[in-house]
């Protein structure tokens, strides 16, 4: 019984993983991963993300290049979205994963019917063929929790972000997109779709040293923390 099984290989060409990881053990689960008790942390280029018996919609994990739960550079991985990843392809400061994995740190999702209202996508680079972050309504509940992008060392770095609405989404359901996460900051409401975030402008501007001239500003690398706001679920009888 397993959420998910993960498929270490140290070169994209090798046939062989020379690890897999997983959530097998029922009474004892393993989310977090520790590489160090293998002695082979940061060897893998490539990775293969395998569905388990207990697999739901949601389900992803976490690659992380320090042994500790937050406040290091991460990327995550979802096998709804890719499976077999190249990690030469996904980059955090414009710098490949590949050959930087300390840890791996497994997510499943709470609903066993596979539903969620959306799923955000998070990007460095306009032109990158994966994203570098991905965050689920279910892992912040609405009221109680923001997605803060420093825990990920992803804040002021986001250039694209791809809005996914699920099965469960309801129309108004939004991502709000925060600069500073404090109270007066500004923000920014992302309905399902696609933004180049160097094309969304900050409605507020600012004034420039000028007088009487207001500047231009984007959303691209000044976000800083993101916050789901969803509709109520509707009851009929």
């Amino acid at each position: 019984m397993a959420h998910l099984y993960i498929d270490l290989y140290k070169r994209p060409s090798d046939r062989l993983p020379w690890c897999t990881l997983n959530d097998r053990e029922v009474t004892n689960r393993l989310y977090f991963h520790d590489l160090r008790q293998r002695q082979s942390v940061s060897h893998a280029e490539r990775l293969v993300i395998r569905p388990g018996d207990e697999y739901h919609v949601g389900d992803h994990i976490y690659l992380q290049d320090d042994v500790c739960w937050i406040d290091t550079d991460t990327v995550a991985i979802d096998p709804d979205i890719v499976r077999d990843v190249d990690l030469n392809a996904v980059a955090v400061d414009d710098q490949p994963f590949a050959d930087r994995i300390a840890a791996v740190q497994i997510i499943p999702t709470p609903n066993r019917d596979d539903s969620y209202h959306l799923r955000i996508c998070l990007y460095s680079q306009i032109d990158q063929p994966l994203p570098t972050l991905i965050f689920y309504d279910w892992e912040y509940p609405m009221g109680l929790r923001s997605v803060d992008l420093r825990r990920f060392h992803f804040a002021n770095k986001t250039a694209f972000i791809q809005v996914e609405a699920g099965p469960a989404y309801q129309p108004g359901d939004t991502v709000v997109l925060w600069e500073r996460l404090r109270t007066g900051a500004h923000t920014q409401a992302l309905e399902p779709g696609v933004y180049n975030l160097n094309e969304l402008e900050i409605h507020e501007h600012r004034i420039s040293s000028l007088p009487l001239i207001r500047g231009r500003h984007y959303w691209a690398e000044t976000v800083a923390g993101l916050e789901f706001e969803l509709k109520p679920q509707l009851m009929t009888a």
